[in-house]
């Protein structure tokens, strides 16, 4: 495993970068890898009672059942929402206060059916300039602040997490407040990955030129 810390010309104004920790295998030691993985899969899909999984939904299996769904009439399988301004007791809304309450339980709602719940209790995070560098982005001078964010592990020592970030912003702007955007990922050239035998896999290409969002 090792850990890539890259500046993605993005932003003329300011980039924040998160950056990938991920591994590659020379060629020659990925056929092993492979076989012991699938070993391992039909292990566990013994173990399990397993003897296929389901397939995936797709966007090119047209006409089979696994493919996307393009028919509006089927395309809404909870028609009876709940009312907007109606109490989980039944209870119309006619106040502020009623509202508020209101509200609490819509958020309720979306976060057990849409966007997922926080945990009760979030690690804090201790963020740490670890170095700095000066690079050139679409021809303007930047500043490169390489951040280490150490997430508390105190609730399971086992393990350590530290999050590693580039911080990018215009030289001329420095004591200046500027913009934000977020990018993730890695400029380094994405692994090589045999799909497993029997599976169609679907590849997008991204355009020729794409547009460099540096130049905005």
């Amino acid at each position: 495993m090792f850990s890539s810390k890259h500046t993605l010309p993005l932003a003329g104004a300011f980039l924040l970068l998160t950056t990938g920790v991920y591994a590659q295998a020379p060629a020659d030691d990925r056929a092993p890898i492979a076989a012991a993985s699938a070993a391992e899969r039909t292990r566990e899909m013994s173990l399990l009672g397993i003897a296929e999984l389901q397939p995936p939904a797709t966007a090119y299996d047209i006409g089979k059942p696994g493919n996307a769904n393009y028919d509006e009439a089927k395309a809404n399988p909870y028609p009876n929402l709940p009312p907007l301004l109606i109490l989980k007791d039944g209870t119309p809304v006619r106040n502020a206060a009623q509202w508020q309450k209101r509200r609490a339980e819509i958020k309720a709602l979306f976060d057990e059916n849409i966007y997922g719940k926080y945990p009760a209790h979030l690690p804090a995070v201790t963020w740490k300039v670890t170095g700095t560098d000066q690079i050139t982005v679409q021809g303007v001078p930047a500043l490169v602040k390489h951040v280490t964010g150490h997430v508390d592990n105190s609730a399971y020592p086992a393990i350590t997490v530290d999050i590693q970030l580039d911080v990018v912003t215009p030289q001329a702007m420095h004591g200046h407040k500027v913009p934000v955007i977020i990018g993730g990922g890695s400029i380094r050239p994405r692994p090589t990955f045999t799909p497993p035998p029997g599976q169609a896999v679907h590849k997008l290409k991204s355009p020729d030129s794409p547009p460099d969002s540096a130049k905005l």
